[in-house]
Order: structure tokens, then C-alpha cells, then sequence
């Protein structure tokens, strides 16, 4: 297996959506040179590495968005504190309740906020910025054996496809996957 993959040609001569498959001896910061982006990038893509940066070897970590480069910054991700209120994260990333709501459904109409939970701040990305692909959103009761077989692929497909699942393959209801993705000539290596 290649360790860094690339799932997305992007309409230019750029390639996004690059992927790192970690092995014995990486740090985020020997990924973060090999791959010419900063640990802070890293973590910000992969949020589950916390802010030590924790490593498992044979994790999936995005490196590129697999959105276009010369979009607006997408998928943007904040994580609740203790004595965060919606009105509070809102008001520190400039949007409204309302906006924080639509972007992350499970919060219902309480805007019911729990530590640690992590939230999306902007849209991961648009259709105009997301060049190919099948995208798919999850809804109450999905798990990713359902989606997968719902789309004829496999659970590690669409992990590596969405490597921000992790290895437990969690799911947000509202949450965007990528389920194929073909563009340009390029694909995923699976039809």
C-alpha cells in the first residue's frame, strides 16, 4: 500500500485530497515536512489527534482537503470547551446560531453542546469546489457498513475515502462523505 495516496485531481494541475497512512516512526511533524504543511494543518484536518498530535500506526490522516485549492477555506472544525454556549462559538467564528445549527444538524434545536464534541464551522465544501466525486449524507441510523453497502464499497473504502472517520468509522448525522471519486481521468483504483 502507497502510504501517501491522492483521491482527487483538482481541475488544475494540483492534486487534492492527499492522504498518509501512518507507519513506526512518524511524528506529525516528519509527515508535516515530507508533505511541505505544517502540524497545525495536520491536526486541523484530522481532528482526533488532539493537540498532542497523537499517532497510530496504520491511521489515516488527510493531508489535502479534497476540496479545490482556490476555494474558500473549507471544512473548518471547532471543538467545545467547557462553558461554551452556541451563542459564544458563534460569535468567535462569525457566524450565527442558526448557521452553527445548519452546519451541524445533531445539535437539534436546544443547540445541545457537549465537551470535546467537534463542530463544523464552515461547509466542507461546496459542489462548485468539490470538482468530482459522489458525495452522500449521513442521516439517523446510518453505520458505514449500511453506507457502504448502499454504494457497493467497502468500510475501508469509505474510510479512506474520509479519513476523518477514523478508525472506529464514527458517524454525525449531517455529516457530507465522499463515496466516489473519479475526475480528470483519475480515480480511486476501485470502480
Amino acid at each position: 500500500m502507497e502510504r501517501y495516496q491522492h483521491f482527487c485531481k483538482n481541475t488544475g494541475s494540483t492534486l487534492c485530497g492527499k492522504i498518509h497512512t501512518v507507519v513506526s516512526g512518524d511524528s506529525c511533524w516528519s509527515i508535516g515536512q515530507a508533505n511541505s504543511v505544517t502540524v497545525t494543518q495536520i491536526q486541523s484536518l484530522n481532528p482526533t489527534l488532539g493537540q498532542n498530535c497523537d499517532l497510530t500506526v496504520g491511521k489515516i490522516l488527510l493531508i489535502q482537503p479534497a476540496c479545490s485549492v482556490e476555494s474558500t477555506p473549507c471544512g473548518k472544525t471547532y471543538t467545545v470547551i467547557s462553558g461554551d454556549s452556541c451563542w459564544s462559538i458563534g460569535q468567535a467564528n462569525s457566524i450565527t446560531v442558526a448557521q452553527l445549527q445548519s452546519l451541524n444538524p445533531s445539535l437539534g434545536q436546544n443547540c445541545d453542546l457537549t465537551v470535546g464534541q467537534i463542530l463544523l464551522m464552515q461547509p466542507a465544501c461546496s459542489v462548485e469546489s468539490m470538482p468530482c466525486g459522489k458525495t452522500y449524507t449521513v442521516i439517523s441510523g446510518d453505520s458505514c457498513w449500511s453506507i457502504g453497502q448502499a454504494n457497493s464499497i467497502t468500510v475501508a473504502q469509505l474510510q479512506s475515502l474520509n479519513p476523518t472517520l477514523g478508525e472506529n468509522c464514527d458517524l454525525t448525522v449531517g455529516q457530507i462523505l465522499l463515496i466516489q471519486s473519479a475526475c480528470n481521468g483519475y480515480s480511486t483504483g476501485w470502480s
